[in-house]
C-alpha cells in the first residue's frame, strides 16, 4: 500500500503551529503574517483557521533577509515590535494594491479631476452659447460641487 506524502506546497497549519514554527506569539502571526498572506493562502472555512505553510516559509525567509538589512526586523516579541512589523506590512500591502493599480494616490486623483473639471467647463461655455447663460450656471454649480465634495474627502483622510 502506497502512501501519499504532502510537499510543503501542500501543507497547511493552524495559526498556533506557525507561531510555533517562527517562534512567535500567535498574535505575531495575526498582526504580521496574516495581513499579507494571499487570500489562497488562507483557508478561513476551517476550524481553527489554516494556513499554507509554503507561504508562511516564504514571507519568514524573505523577513529574515530584510532583517540582516534592518535590524529591527529580527527576531523578537516586544508590542513595539509587533507594532513596528504590522506597520510595515500594512506599507507592503498597500505598495502591493499601488502596483496592481488598485489604489490611486490623491495626488493623481486631483489632477484627474482637475482635466475633467476643465473638459466639463469648456462643456458648458458650449452648452452656454446653445442654450442660455442657465445651462452653463448649472455645469458650474456643478463643478463647484464636485470640487467641495472632493476637498472634504482630502481632509477627511489628514
Amino acid at each position: 500500500m502506497k502512501t501519499e506524502t504532502k510537499t510543503p506546497k501542500d501543507s497547511w497549519i493552524t495559526m498556533d503551529e506557525a507561531a510555533r514554527f517562527l517562534n512567535i506569539t500567535r498574535q505575531g502571526v495575526q498582526n504580521s503574517y496574516l495581513p499579507v498572506l494571499e487570500k489562497r493562502d488562507v483557508d478561513r472555512d476551517q476550524k481553527p483557521m489554516r494556513v499554507r505553510a509554503a507561504a508562511i516559509l516564504d514571507i519568514a525567509t524573505s523577513r529574515r533577509a530584510t532583517a540582516q538589512e534592518e535590524p529591527l526586523m529580527s527576531e523578537g516579541n516586544s508590542p513595539a515590535l509587533e507594532r513596528y512589523r504590522l506597520a510595515k506590512a500594512k506599507l507592503a500591502e498597500l505598495d502591493l494594491h499601488l502596483r496592481k493599480n488598485d489604489l490611486i494616490e490623491v495626488a493623481r486623483a486631483k489632477e484627474v479631476f482637475l482635466r475633467w473639471s476643465v473638459l466639463v467647463r469648456r462643456m458648458g461655455e458650449r452648452l452656454s452659447k446653445r442654450f442660455g447663460p442657465d445651462a452653463a450656471a448649472t455645469v458650474n454649480e456643478t463643478l463647484d460641487s464636485c470640487r467641495a465634495a472632493t476637498a472634504e474627502i482630502s481632509t477627511d483622510e489628514k
